[in-house]
């Protein structure tokens, strides 16, 4: 459904103007070219003008910096589908926002972050960007935003194949959201609770458990009557909801083969003005098609087109592989084969513009990517330059410095130094001799170090974390991370094969136990960073691939 993707693209506008409250950034005049809202305004239609003057802007200090790597994240994802730049410029603002030390402005950032890693399939990023953004909402008792991430989380495992894992997440965010209602009813929190529920019931849908889908779906409905009587609500989005859900309904009902009420929820969904908009026309055509209506699905395919070939780009994976496709799929079902063949072939040569197309999207990715990297390149070795003569002329002063007083002090303080001298001797040796001493700490109690260690991590399964470091394991017997790696390389052929070895025997016993988790499912929920990596380590250890074990295993 468009749901995801439609909260996805408001939270990146959130995060173009979240740090105006910073307290510190320029003030711009509302109808300044410069404003953040003339930039969101031509984005959509002038994204080069729109990233030149965020580039002036950059360079006048006419805005902060946090506001133009938002605006530039959004002006590459929205405009130019270049995710991999506008996750670059997302992360630069969620750095600004750390240097800050700004909680609100992270969290923001973080949303943007988690949002733009599941629409682009990269779900390890997300989930690491999601569990983040919700340790800093427990700290700051922020429970909608903990409701957000967890909801984000919930979509990329649903997105992997761990529907139960999904539906988890979901049913726990949709818990928070309630609490939140409860002492503050808002539409916006209502809203986010509904497509809580509408996701968990899209994905069990998607895996043909119908009759598990009937319950998020009946609460959805709820949670809607609860939003409409929201003073501050418009009815366009109580309209659009009411059709969102009731073509839910007819995917379920044409499931369960119940077509009385399939078609009892398709004439809700008519009588909405959103379903019966350009819009929504895509939300009926399903239901259409598999019941034969193939001229009623063809007008309705016919406006859609029409408002997409007046305001959009014909040369589109939705254009293509959505309307065509369907348009094609009517006329082969009415018998036409001459139109029939006509789409396919407009299918054809859409397509082959469509690679076209995407080849110089990505080779533009790649420039830009390569200019970036090239700016950022001149600036380090800019700074470093600058920290070189910086470093020169204070060691020259510094040696001057040492010069003059060591001859001052060989003429006035000779005598002084020297017993300062062996004074100064002897601590150090009383040092050295107390070091070693430190040093040689007997090898039961280094054991019983590792073990305390141990006990921890494996209890609270710490080495499920895809970010757990050996910082942070040191940091929980409070001791160095120097002690630490030698502990581990003692005792444990070092700190990463430990972390591994206990994620490798976690990923065994859910082999053996989840007979419905995919490799990816099982390769993420042991913290590995990616599928690749957990086949190579698993063969490494084992002798035999994770598919080869399920099976024996089976």
């Amino acid at each position: 459904m468009k749901s995801i993707n439609t909260s996805i693209i408001a939270a990146m506008i959130v995060l173009a103007g979240c740090s105006r409250n910073s307290g510190d950034s320029p003030t711009v005049a509302a109808d300044s070219i410069y404003s953040i809202e003339h930039i969101n305004h031509i984005c959509p239609t002038q994204p080069e003008r729109a990233l030149a003057l965020l580039d002036t802007a950059e360079q006048r200090g006419l805005m902060s910096q946090i506001d133009i790597d938002g605006m530039r994240a959004m002006v590459y994802q929205n405009t130019f589908k270049q995710s991999n730049i506008a996750l670059i410029y997302a992360r630069r603002a969620f750095a600004s926002a750390e240097n800050k030390g700004d909680t609100t402005l992270m969290l923001k950032s973080l949303k943007m972050l988690t949002a733009l890693s599941t629409k682009n399939s990269r779900y390890i990023e997300a989930m690491e960007y999601a569990a983040e953004g919700s340790r800093l909402s427990n700290l700051t008792h922020d429970d909608v935003s903990n409701a957000y991430f967890l909801q984000f989380v919930g979509a990329a495992k649903g997105d992997i194949g761990d529907i139960d894992g999904a539906i988890d997440y979901l049913e726990r965010s949709a818990e928070i959201y309630k609490q939140a209602l409860s002492q503050n009813p808002r539409w916006g929190t209502y809203d986010n609770l509904l497509y809580a529920y509408v996701t968990e019931a899209n994905f069990l849908i998607s895996v043909k458990r119908y009759d598990e889908a009937l319950s998020p779906l009946e609460r959805a409905d709820a949670t809607l009557s609860d939003m409409a009587g929201c003073d501050d609500v418009a009815e366009s989005v109580i309209d659009e909801r009411t059709a969102e859900i009731n073509a839910l309904y007819i995917n379920l009902y044409q499931g369960l083969g119940n077509k009385s009420r399939a078609r009892e929820h398709y004439d809700k969904l008519n009588a909405t003005a959103y379903g019966q908009s350009p819009y929504g026309t895509d939300l009926a055509l399903g239901y259409l098609i598999a019941e034969c209506q193939y001229d009623e699905a063809l007008q309705r395919l016919a406006v859609e087109k029409n408002m997409w070939i007046e305001s959009r780009d014909t040369i589109s994976d939705y254009y293509i592989n959505s309307l065509l496709f369907n348009e094609m799929t009517c006329y082969e079902g009415k018998g036409d084969i001459t139109a029939a063949l006509k789409h396919a072939k407009e299918i054809k040569s859409l397509s082959d513009s469509l690679h076209v197309r995407e080849d110089a999207t990505r080779l533009a990715e790649q420039s830009t990517l390569y200019h970036i990297n090239d700016i950022e390149m001149q600036l380090v070795e800019s700074e470093q330059r600058y920290e070189r003569i910086k470093w020169i002329v204070l060691i020259a002063i510094l040696s001057i410095v040492f010069v003059a007083l060591t001859v001052c002090g060989l003429i006035y303080f000779r005598r002084v130094i020297r017993r300062k001298d062996k004074a100064t001797a002897a601590i150090i040796n009383e040092l050295t001799i107390k070091n070693e001493e430190a040093r040689q700490v007997p090898d039961d109690a280094q054991l019983t170090l590792f073990n305390k260690l141990n006990d921890i991590i494996v209890a609270d399964k710490l080495f499920l974390q895809p970010g757990f470091t050996r910082f942070q394991a040191a940091s929980l017997i409070n001791i160095q991370p120097r002690q630490l790696s030698s502990l581990f390389k003692q005792y444990a052929d070092g700190f990463p094969d430990y972390i591994n070895r206990l994620r490798l025997d976690h990923a065994v016993l859910l082999l053996k136990t989840k007979p419905n988790y995919t490799i990816e499912a099982i390769a993420t929920e042991c913290g590995f960073q990616s599928r690749q990596t957990f086949h190579r380590l698993f063969v490494e250890r084992f002798g035999m691939t994770p598919t080869d074990f399920r099976c024996t295993a089976e």
